[in-house]
């Protein structure tokens, strides 16, 4: 694997390397930090502006990190080390400073994937760049995966998942039709949840538990920016309704005080299904782009 970031501008290299060197010090039993995505290609952006599906949007590569754990990690912990360091690296984020996004694997899994030629993990570990190792682990040789078995699995996730995300929205439906609207959104934050994981599935054949919207969008850009023109979060009062949504996971089901408005259903509704739309299109083209071996 690479260790050189000198393909990059020094000012992204200092912050990268600082990044690096504090999930290693932070998250007790990390083996490995990685760099991955646009930023160890180099084909990351800056910040971009445009107009897609008729919504402005805003664009700006994150620094992707993975870190592989050690065999007996806690996965609680470290999700909850890692939700901290995203959170304050959020807090401290100016537009000439990339957003930070961290996944963690144990190394039992992340070998696992790299043999069973995943293509997400066979992606990594061919483009990454290995910024920490404490020397206790190897990566193994990895095995090539098929394009067919790629594209069967890729298909079978899609149909799995949109009908999932169909199944909720039926729900959302019979609440929205009882005036149930606190209860309805339960199924629309779960049919924009699966719609998202769709998404992960089809491109990297693996997702994350995760319920986190705000996490799941940023996880997806990656691998169509078009996505974000269902959310595009440009005013404060979309900001407010994602967030709202968002929310609904937990408080919909468990705050009394947690209040969801007809009007409310009413502006997120057409962005959850604007969202399927985006997502039918680009994961059937993902699908129709892998050709035979």
């Amino acid at each position: 694997m690479k260790t050189s970031l000198e393909h990059l501008p020094d000012y992204h290299q200092e912050r990268i390397r600082r990044i690096a060197a504090e999930i290693a010090e932070k998250v007790a039993g990390c083996e490995m930090v990685i760099l991955y995505g646009s930023y160890a290609r180099g084909n990351y952006v800056e910040y971009d502006e445009r107009i897609e599906f008729g919504i402005h949007t805003t664009f700006q590569s994150d620094y992707d990190f993975l870190i592989v754990m050690g065999p007996g990690s806690d996965m609680r912990y470290v999700d909850r080390k890692i939700s901290q360091l995203e959170e304050r690296y959020e807090r401290v984020q100016a537009r000439t400073i990339a957003p930070v996004q961290i996944i963690a694997e144990k190394m039992i899994h992340f070998n696992h994937y790299l043999c069973d030629a995943r293509f997400f993990y066979k992606d990594i570990a061919k483009e990454g760049i290995l910024l920490y190792d404490s020397g206790r682990f190897q990566l193994p040789k990895r095995i090539r995966m098929k394009r067919s078995r790629f594209r069967e699995m890729a298909q079978e996730y899609y149909d799995e998942w949109m009908d999932r995300a169909d199944g909720f929205y039926e729900m959302m439906k019979l609440m929205y039709q009882q005036n149930r609207y606190v209860l309805g959104s339960f199924p629309l934050h779960q049919m924009t949840e699966k719609l998202y994981q769709t998404v992960l599935l089809v491109f990297t054949l693996d997702k994350k538990k995760c319920h986190d919207l705000g996490k799941l969008r940023n996880q997806t850009k990656k691998h169509a920016r078009s996505l974000l023109a269902a959310f595009p979060l440009n005013t404060k009062e979309e900001e407010r309704l994602f967030d709202l949504l968002r929310r609904a996971y937990v408080e919909s089901r468990y705050n009394p005080e947690f209040v969801v408005t007809r009007e409310e259903l009413d502006a997120l509704i057409p962005c959850v299904l604007r969202l399927k739309e985006i997502v039918a299109k680009v994961c059937t083209e993902k699908i129709a782009s892998i050709v035979e071996d």
